[in-house]
């Protein structure tokens, strides 16, 4: 839409705008991925040149920063994330004497390319093994890196024995179909199995810190990944154990109010830290916390309902004047020519004053078109709970000419809505009275 010219500001616009906002905001809290400067997403590629050695890595961006963070996207182990050395492409050249190896760094795009050297090399550990473009999170923020340190695994899980499922062989027809349906399901549910636990680990380790506790979350979450035709769940007595009491607050949504959070107790561990200073740069609104984008626009959204509701009631009042004042007019006024000639004057003079007073500032056609609309939509609702057609007339002769330009805009931009409940009664009702003013004229 902001190709094809449509305002910012407009109604249908700035809601889906707003809509689109507040998802992308509530599952960057959800799934904890909030934004961080110097942070990146590249494509990974394995070294089949040899030349980066085992603790190092090549990037495609420019950078002054020596060391680099890289996680595997989505991420499951602690492996997962690895601290590497950043070479340049000056040190690749030095070191290479092949052309076709230099113009394999220097022509690619957006990629991080990983050293394929070592017993299991950082390629390897980075793709599972199976080199299928997937894609890695990158970090140059200083504060980051520096925290990131070696550490050694905490112990060895037994792999479980081969499934049957394993075993099987592809079949044909609807058995074959059938089959492919039962792995499609299955493999939903350890896709979010998965999710589960992962979210399990994070909430066990802020309560209970590394512990025995986060190693059985940890063991069957590792186990579901390497392991997928056997969904891994805890036990009835460790979720019993592990599973009740508060959670961290960070694992509540940041979109509900504190009041709706009974079972939660403040986490200060990192995801609790990181929770607390995004919520921090939020504004509080009516309704929970939201961002600065977010908040404006709800905010625009109330101010334009508010306004729309006060020219409601300007034109509701506006028409229950005149219609006084044209009932005490037209029984003071006697069925003689001179009389009638006179009432239809003031008719006109009240009309042009109406004109003035509801349409203030002539040069915002926006506005002016706005209070047309409405004026149009209490004239019409007047007039059919009162049975009488003078809150219609007195709509069509104080904002004529607006109607008019509407009207004509439409007809020559036929992909427009039409501004207003517009029939083709109502056009020549506007013309004749049009052509009856002239004449008057």
């Amino acid at each position: 839409m902001c190709t094809a010219g449509v305002e910012k500001d407009e109604i249908s616009f700035s809601c889906m705008r707003f809509n689109a906002l507040k998802s992308e905001l509530k599952q960057m809290q959800k799934k904890a991925r909030y934004p961080i400067p110097q942070c990146y997403y590249f494509r990974m590629i394995p070294d089949h040149c040899g030349v980066l050695n085992e603790d190092e890595v090549f990037i495609t961006t420019k950078t002054s920063s020596k060391f680099l963070i890289a996680m595997r996207f989505p991420t499951y182990f602690g492996n997962d994330l690895v601290k590497r050395k950043i070479v340049s492409l000056d040190t690749i050249r030095r070191r290479s004497n092949e052309i076709p190896k230099v113009l394999f760094f220097e022509q690619v795009k957006h990629c991080i390319i990983f050293s394929t050297k070592g017993s299991r090399s950082s390629a390897d550990i980075m793709s599972g093994g199976d080199y299928d473009g997937d894609v890695a999170w990158v970090c140059f923020n200083e504060h980051l890196v520096d925290q990131v340190r070696e550490c050694p695994p905490a112990e060895k899980i037994c792999a479980p024995g081969k499934n049957s499922k394993q075993s099987e062989v592809a079949k044909s027809g609807e058995e074959g179909s059938l089959q492919s349906i039962q792995y499609a399901r299955h493999f939903k549910y350890h896709q979010g199995q998965l999710g589960k636990l992962s979210v399990t680990l994070d909430d066990v380790i802020d309560k209970f810190g590394f512990g025995s506790e986060a190693k059985i979350v940890g063991r069957y979450l590792f186990l579901q990944v390497d392991h997928p035709y056997d969904l891994q769940v805890l036990t009835k007595k460790e979720a019993k154990h592990i599973l009740s009491g508060s959670r961290p607050h960070w694992a509540g949504s940041m979109w509900d109010n504190d009041a709706a959070k009974p079972n939660f107790y403040h986490s200060s561990k990192a995801l609790g830290r990181i929770f607390d200073h995004v919520e921090s740069r939020l504004p509080a609104t009516y309704s929970g916390k939201r961002s600065d984008v977010i908040a404006q626009y709800i905010k625009n959204e109330e101010r334009n309902c508010f306004y729309i509701n006060k020219l409601r009631e300007e034109m509701k009042r506006a028409m229950s004047i005149f219609n006084k004042a044209l009932f005490d007019k037209i029984s003071a006024c006697d069925n003689i020519s001179e009389e009638i000639e006179e009432f239809q004057a003031w008719k006109e003079e009240q009309w042009d004053s109406w004109h003035e007073i509801l349409f203030p500032d002539s040069g915002d056609y926006n506005d002016c078109y706005l209070r047309a609309a409405v004026l149009y939509e209490q004239s019409l609702d007047c007039a059919f709970k009162n049975g009488k057609e003078k809150p219609y007339i007195f709509a069509w002769e104080v904002a004529r000419n607006y109607y008019g330009q509407m009207y004509v805009h439409t007809r020559s931009s036929p992909r427009s809505r039409h501004p207003t409940s517009f029939s083709i009664e109502s056009q020549d009702v506007l013309l004749s009275r049009k052509k009856l003013r002239k004449r008057r004229a």
